[in-house]
């Protein structure tokens, strides 16, 4: 593989390990059965410090310069991540701790457009790997 290529996907692939060792503490947090409003609200505080992680991990993805055979598609995958960050304030959002609700159908939604983001990322980080391989 070309070395700036190399380079390159090490660089994408170690912000990609933070990502998923971010998502895992998500997992972490949402396994917990909350049994009182503050431990929901620990929660919520939780989720939010994860997406502050988020946050960060998206902008060292975009401060990465592509190499020209891959501009688009990290391009695509700033934009997709981005996504995913949205889609998982939504999730944040739908806890009300004031009234002590969740909005099920932002929640509900949130989800669906983290599944689909999760899958664009992963079809655009294949395209990204077969172009760079070659």
């Amino acid at each position: 593989m070309n070395p700036i290529y190399f380079a390159y996907a090490q660089a994408v692939a170690k912000i990609g390990g933070a990502i998923r060792e971010t998502a895992n503490k998500y997992g972490e947090i949402s396994s917990c059965k909350p049994e009182t409003i503050d431990d929901i609200r620990a929660m919520k505080e939780g989720y939010q410090q994860l997406l502050k992680e988020f946050k960060s991990q998206k902008a060292e993805l975009n401060s990465i310069t592509a190499p020209g055979i891959v501009e688009n598609e990290h391009a695509q995958l700033v934009n997709i991540f981005s996504e995913y960050i949205q889609a998982t304030q939504s999730l944040i959002n739908s806890l009300d701790i004031d009234n002590l609700k969740a909005d099920t159908t932002m929640f509900e939604g949130g989800l669906e457009k983290q599944r689909l983001a999760s899958a664009k990322i992963v079809a655009i980080t294949k395209v990204m790997a077969e172009k760079l391989s070659k």
